[in-house]
């Protein structure tokens, strides 16, 4: 009888011990197999900051705590479109977690991802041209905003003490490699180039903008020969909360302007645009004004600049700091166009307490006798040390005042509502010099200038990018999934099924 009772389970797992053992096994393999099946499907449901786990140690695709606590206190809500060509299974998976982190600390946010090789009428509400692939769209109730995917990272390197885009950075190395056939220099280039992910700060201070009640508005003139923002400069701006848009003409002024910025004219305007740019000033306008030593006089801007008490010098000139705590050296050259200015105290200035340096500035002169109601405060000037230099047609060079004076390098002028920022160096405005000379004190007294004309708070979120000094492995979702089949299921299953043939085989036996 306890024969008969063992004859299912013979036939099941055969006679032998061995062969019973083999079958025991396989049926445990098949469970655990069962299990990891199960608890991959429940992965996915868990939060991006755990199912995707930054196992490099670095905090580069880390929300920072400043961000995190400033989105328990969003109260709108906000889309994130993470644009990609060939949608989620495309993804940047490191770039898509770092994104959907958003989620888990605000109930206020969503992401969602975008095919923008499939998706063609999406884009028609967002400016009708698709960004670069992996940008974000940050949309809310009242606006939305393009952060492309170049913004997230940059270049830093020590040698130049300059950062770059990806493309500057490019063409830097390409360059290097033609003044040095050998690939020296470009190797000690690169050796001396960090990459940051800056999402952080441009993600957070992109929400911000969105989700402000009001805004600033700053017209750029892109006639009469006029040069765009430095790029980071523009970038700036917009993380403080401005919303920087273009102008062809002052004829076409639009009503919604706070600011206007004329940013180094190579040419003078046309009387008509002279005249345009007075009526705007007459009404309560600000104006934000560069101009280029090089340049100089432009007779039709001088005159609207006279009506507030200040204009240019009748000859090209550039000013150069003869007192050698100001002026920038190095020990086989001094540079005496590069210099840190003075400041008067001034509205304009804030809490500021750097330092702003000019570069090959030109001299602003003060009238006299002011225009009724009109006040003017050279701003930023040199040392009593300074000097003019004058370009005499006849030698073709540029010769010194013979008495040194201070000179005035940045001006304000105000009357009524109007109020003009006047700097002679645009080149003080670049990352390259705002970042390399002053350690960015350039782009913050500017940006704190520009938020006393218009009356904005500026608060913007001061988050530091993440180096990228560990390597990490980017991995699309759809790589992604496939290996994680391949690991989850095909091995576990591969092995399952070869433990079932040897069990079959020896159970033959």
């Amino acid at each position: 009888m306890k024969d008969q009772n063992k004859q299912p389970y013979a036939a099941l797992f055969g006679n032998g011990r061995t062969a019973r053992v083999g079958a025991i096994a396989s049926m445990v393999t098949l469970g655990l197999l069962a299990v990891c099946i199960l608890l991959n499907a429940l992965v996915g449901l868990l939060p991006a900051s755990i199912a995707n786990p930054n196992v490099t140690g670095s905090a580069t695709f880390k929300l920072s705590g400043t961000t995190k606590d400033w989105l328990q206190t969003l109260d709108e809500d906000v889309t994130l479109y993470f644009v990609c060509d060939g949608g989620k299974s495309s993804a940047d998976g490191q770039l898509y977690a770092f994104l959907k982190s958003y989620e888990e600390f605000s109930d206020r946010v969503t992401v969602e991802v975008i095919d923008s090789s499939s998706d063609a009428t999406f884009i028609n509400a967002y400016g009708g041209e698709w960004p670069s692939n992996m940008s974000v769209i940050v949309k809310s109730n009242r606006r939305y905003r393009i952060v492309d995917n170049a913004s997230l990272y940059y270049y830093y390197n020590s040698m130049v003490e300059m950062n770059m885009t990806y493309d500057e950075y490019v063409e830097m190395v390409e360059y290097c490699n033609s003044y040095d056939s050998t690939g020296s220099y470009a190797a000690q280039f690169v050796e001396a180039t960090t990459a940051y992910f800056d999402g952080d700060s441009r993600v957070t201070n992109t929400i911000n903008f969105v989700t402000r009640e009001q805004i600033s508005v700053a017209y750029v003139l892109t006639g009469s020969g006029t040069s765009t923002l430095d790029a980071r400069f523009e970038n700036t701006l917009s993380q403080i909360g401005y919303d920087v848009r273009t102008t062809l003409t002052l004829s076409a002024l639009p009503d919604d302007c706070d600011v206007l910025v004329i940013n180094s004219p190579t040419a003078d305007l046309e009387t008509a645009e002279a005249e345009a740019l007075a009526a705007y000033l007459a009404n309560g306008g600000d104006l934000f004004l560069t101009t280029y030593y090089a340049t100089g006089k432009l007779t039709n801007l001088d005159s609207v600049l006279a009506s507030y008490g200040m204009g240019f010098e009748d000859e090209v000139n550039v000013v150069y700091e003869n007192h050698s705590d100001y002026a920038f050296y190095d020990s086989s050259a001094t540079y005496p166009y590069i210099f840190e200015t003075h400041r008067a105290q001034h509205s304009a200035s804030g809490d500021f307490v750097d330092s702003f340096v000019a570069y090959y500035a030109h001299n602003i002169v003060v009238a006299e006798e002011m225009p009724e109601g009109v006040t003017v405060t050279p701003w930023l000037y040199t040392s009593e040390a300074g000097r003019v230099m004058r370009y005499d047609e006849t030698s073709q060079s540029f010769v010194a005042d013979e008495e040194k004076s201070v000179c005035n390098v940045g001006v304000i002028a105000e009357q009524g509502e109007t109020k003009i920022i006047w700097l002679s160096s645009p080149y003080a405005l670049t990352d390259q010099v705002s970042n390399g000379y002053a350690d960015g004190g350039n782009f913050e007294l500017a940006t704190t200038a520009l938020n006393w004309m218009t009356g904005a708070d500026g608060d913007a979120l001061t988050i530091a990018s993440a180096a990228m000094d560990t390597a990490y492995l980017s991995v699309s979702i759809a790589q992604f999934a496939v290996w994680g089949l391949i690991l989850a299921l095909f091995l576990p299953l591969a092995v399952a099924v070869t433990g079932i043939i040897i069990w079959y085989i020896r159970k033959k036996r």
